[in-house]
């Protein structure tokens, strides 16, 4: 999956080296992987630095607790816990230092971002990620100020059913 995504946007085979517990390598790209049940996403770009993350929807029942440990403020929609969750884990990818013991520290949006679109907050570029339903998937990048391009790749189930994403930064200044 990630060299399609890989071949995809460098639009050639480029070598990727697997490191354990940290994100692939593949030379001038970032990259970033995700897996939850029988999804799984990766997340490519030119850009600096990058983050993906996707998680399978779950009862209020069981994302209680995660409400508490992840805002400020009180979070009561299971969409919005998993919403927030899976902002926190992409920047954490994307900074590269792993979850801080106050998840909290990590400053990521709260609203709801749409469907491909962009959203600049705190130096950090915010994408409303296509995901498989029943999921829900986010993406970080870098803000380094220029416009750029990407690809992302979702593979659901043992079928190895795979959609593709390219996506497209226009920043207006």
């Amino acid at each position: 999956m990630l060299r399609r995504a890989v071949a995809e946007h460098a639009g050639r085979e480029i070598a990727v080296e697997h490191r354990a517990g940290r994100a692939p390598l593949v030379p001038g790209l970032s990259v970033s992987l995700s897996r939850t049940d029988d999804a799984a996403m990766c997340a490519v770009t030119e850009r600096p630095a990058i983050g993906i993350d996707i998680e399978r929807m779950r009862p209020w029942s069981e994302l209680e607790d995660v409400a508490r440990d992840i805002a400020h403020e009180p979070i009561n929609d299971a969409l919005r816990v998993l919403e927030r969750w899976t902002r926190i884990e992409a920047l954490a990818k994307a900074i590269g230092h792993g979850l801080p013991d106050d998840v909290r520290s990590l400053r990521v949006p709260a609203q709801t971002i749409e469907p491909l679109a962009w959203l600049r907050a705190d130096g950090w570029l915010w994408l409303g990620c296509p995901h498989p339903e029943g999921y829900v998937a986010s993406l970080v990048i870098q803000d380094d100020g220029a416009d750029g391009t990407g690809a992302c790749v979702c593979k659901r189930g043992n079928a190895g059913v795979e959609a593709v994403v390219n996506w497209t930064i226009e920043l207006e200044d």
